[in-house]
């Protein structure tokens, strides 16, 4: 198991999987039960198969530099499909008397699916502190209650689950609202998955997030060079078989 600590100016971008050093970095697997997993490091990844494609993408280009992710899969019945994008970042507060922040989030996505587990899920944290640790392998809910929370400085602020069961076009909006003192720095993490068997699930709309008010507020990429990170390709084969799906379940209903 390996294990990163982000230190004072560290921030993470990431779908499934990465490694941290001083400053941005990003690394994106995508994978299925059986296949082997396509990787690179610029926060995107895609898989492609016969049975079974998914993709996915993480950035920390969002409104007040908030993650960005995206999440794409598609698998035939005798298949599966699971991709996740995980984004860490972390703000200081620089105002000069405490404040409430409140973040919103919205999940959009098209679910097609007969499985009775969540198959576009989404979990958002707060958690106050100067640095975490991040365990490399592991997802949203193991670095979050177990690398953010690893001393006794660090301090839940909020945590929420949202996900879509099934249906096109929709939308589930949250928030979360905690107080942060002047000079105190705290994470905002996030992750998107999609999980699925003779289905399809496309989030490529994405999570959105946002502020209502982020006066005073510093995100570490921000006092980083810009990083274009590059969406992974269409995959020609997902978008045919999405398309197939949607047009089959309209005129069946």
């Amino acid at each position: 198991m390996k294990l990163t600590q982000l230190l004072s100016a560290g921030l993470l971008v990431a779908a499934f999987s990465f490694t941290a050093n001083a400053g941005l970095v990003t690394h994106a697997v995508s994978t299925n039960v059986g296949g082997q997993p396509d990787s690179d490091t610029n926060g995107s990844s895609i898989y492609q198969e016969l049975n079974a494609q998914n993709k996915a993408y993480a950035s920390l280009t969002g409104a007040g530099f908030l993650p960005t992710l995206k999440v794409m899969a598609q698998s035939s019945s005798d298949s599966y499909s699971y991709v996740r994008a995980l984004a860490l970042q972390k703000f200081t507060y620089h105002g000069n008397e405490a404040s409430t922040f409140l973040l919103n989030f919205n999940l959009h996505g098209d679910v097609n699916s007969s499985s009775n587990y969540l198959p576009l899920r989404s979990d958002i944290g707060i958690l106050k502190g100067n640095n975490v640790w991040f365990y490399e392998t592991y997802d949203f809910p193991t670095n979050f209650f177990e690398g953010g929370l690893y001393n006794d400085t660090n301090e839940m602020l909020g945590y929420k689950t949202i996900g879509i069961e099934n249906g096109l076009n929709q939308n589930v909006a949250d928030s979360l609202s905690f107080d942060i003192q002047p000079g105190e720095s705290f994470f905002v993490y996030a992750q998107v998955s999609a999980e699925i068997q003779n289905g399809f699930v496309d989030a490529w709309n994405t999570l959105t997030m946002s502020f209502a008010d982020s006066t005073g507020l510093t995100a570490a990429s921000s006092m980083l060079p810009n990083t274009d990170i590059p969406e992974p390709a269409s995959a020609l084969l997902l978008f045919s078989a999405l398309a197939l799906m949607a047009r089959r379940k309209t005129l069946a209903s």
